[in-house]
């Protein structure tokens, strides 16, 4: 009778400890899931945000071929603001058909923020610029920038560039960056730099860290001047 009861303890200790090993692997293998879950995720996003900001490129360079200025180009859009009347210009206008006939996207899985359109800001070394104090309002660029997106998706747009993300995180932009909507002019307000790295010479498309405006956003270049 005592061997009896040994035995039944045995075996319910046995199946004790097989019950707790199968749910550490249950709950390891369901971390592990939804780490990747969230980076593949993460990856599809960026390559499709990586896509669009080229697809607005070309909608601009459309216009550019067929004889307009620069200055001319338009970003109106009816859900957009601050860009002016759609269909008041539609030759020049990068969302119309008969302009550069782009269809206007939003990413509401990276922010719940649209796209900006901006003439002021300049990029080191992508265009005519030489040095910040021999350079005008010609050397500002026109940028798409994407805003207060999440840092691990900051991360995985910079891995499909071929950007570094130095020390774990995105690299660091350590002056201002204005978020002007573009209208037709172009202004010299701010100039997009890191004084201690290169992170930003000459780079067309990048995600970041802004450190005096806070959170991360990710530019690329529509048009170098």
């Amino acid at each position: 009778m005592i061997n009896e009861r040994g035995n039944v303890l045995f075996l319910v200790l046995i199946v004790a400890a097989l019950f707790a090993a199968l749910s550490y692997a249950v709950t390891q293998s369901s971390d592990g899931s939804g780490s990747s879950i969230d980076y593949e995720r993460n990856e599809i996003l960026a390559s499709d945000i990586l896509k669009y900001s080229k697809t607005l490129e070309r909608g601009v360079n459309t216009i550019l071929s067929n004889g307009h200025s620069e200055n001319d180009i338009s970003f109106a859009h009816d859900d957009l603001t601050g860009y002016g009347t759609y269909g008041d210009s539609p030759e020049t206008e990068v969302f119309n058909p008969q302009g550069g006939g782009v269809t206007l996207r939003t990413f509401p899985q990276a922010t719940s923020d649209e796209w900006i359109f901006t003439g002021a800001n300049v990029v080191e070394y992508v265009g005519g610029y030489t040095s910040w104090a021999s350079c005008d309002a010609s050397c500002a660029d026109l940028l798409v920038i994407l805003t207060n997106i999440d840092e691990d998706l900051c991360m995985q747009i910079n891995d499909l560039l071929g950007e570094p993300n130095p020390s774990g995180a995105p690299p660091r932009e350590a002056s201002n960056i204005s978020f002007d909507k573009f209208t037709g002019a172009f202004t010299k307000t701010y100039r997009i730099d890191n004084d201690s790295t290169s992170a930003f010479d000459g780079v067309r498309s990048i995600c970041f860290e802004s450190q005096n405006e806070g959170g991360y956003h990710f530019y690329h270049v529509l048009y170098a001047r």
